[in-house]
């Protein structure tokens, strides 16, 4: 996804370690053509989903899950550098992905798909992020998006 100024390319690609293989995320500086790990080359390893930027371009979510720990990516918000993380979805058996911001910056819809579970169909949630409420919005749906 680009940035909202244009100027960097976020992506994931997949990192193949000797034990396992996770998806880290990579920003593409178009002003001086260098790719670079998109939340610093120390980071530890987790495997991320393709990122959402919020309007102004402050903020993104971005699904995350620790390589050793639950099948399901949670949704976290932070500075586009990675900084000041915090996690919104905390449900380890519920995949949280599909991330679109409001245009306002204010909301975020997602898909949610409960894992384990071959008659899980998946749902469409809102989270609201000056109060931290998290609604249903529909069931049997995917890849929310907000309409200009």
């Amino acid at each position: 996804r680009w940035s909202p100024d244009g100027l960097s390319l976020y992506f994931t690609n997949i990192v193949s370690l000797e034990a396992f293989a996770y998806e880290n995320v990579y920003r593409y500086a178009l002003p001086t053509r260098q790719t670079s790990p998109a939340f610093g080359p120390d980071a530890q390893p987790m495997d991320y989903s393709p990122v959402a930027f919020s309007a102004d371009g402050q903020w993104l979510v971005v699904g995350i899950r620790e390589i050793t720990g639950s099948p399901a990516r949670q949704m976290w918000l932070m500075h586009t550098d990675g900084s000041q993380r915090s996690q919104i979805t905390q449900d380890p058996l519920v995949n949280a992905s599909a991330f679109h911001w409001s245009p306002a910056g204010e909301q975020v819809v997602y898909q949610a798909l409960a894992l384990g579970s071959s008659n899980a169909v998946p749902q469409v949630m809102l989270w609201v992020r000056d109060n931290g409420e998290i609604r249903q919005l529909g069931e049997d749906a995917t890849r929310p998006a907000w309409i200009p």
